[in-house]
């Protein structure tokens, strides 16, 4: 194996410039992605609980006490 003594060896041959650029420019693209995927769970969770109230409107106990056709009701009428 080779040593690695010389002070070179440590050096990046990319300035620094370069490499800050990569660096935000990868940040950026990053965290749009965690922002992007925290949007759309927002989306999806705010779907879910509409989706629940339209489900809990539809099926909800006091939507079954109305009369079809009155029939619950026809004997009273016939009094």
């Amino acid at each position: 194996m080779r040593r690695l003594n010389r002070s070179k060896d440590f050096v990046s041959t990319l300035p620094k410039e370069i490499n800050q650029k990569l660096v935000d420019g990868y940040r950026i693209k990053l965290f749009a992605k965690i922002r992007d995927s925290f949007e759309k769970k927002k989306q999806s969770i705010n779907k879910e609980q509409i989706e629940l109230k339209e489900w809990i409107d539809k099926s909800s106990y006091t939507n079954s006490l109305n009369p079809i056709n009155n029939c619950w009701f026809a004997t009273y009428i016939r009094a």
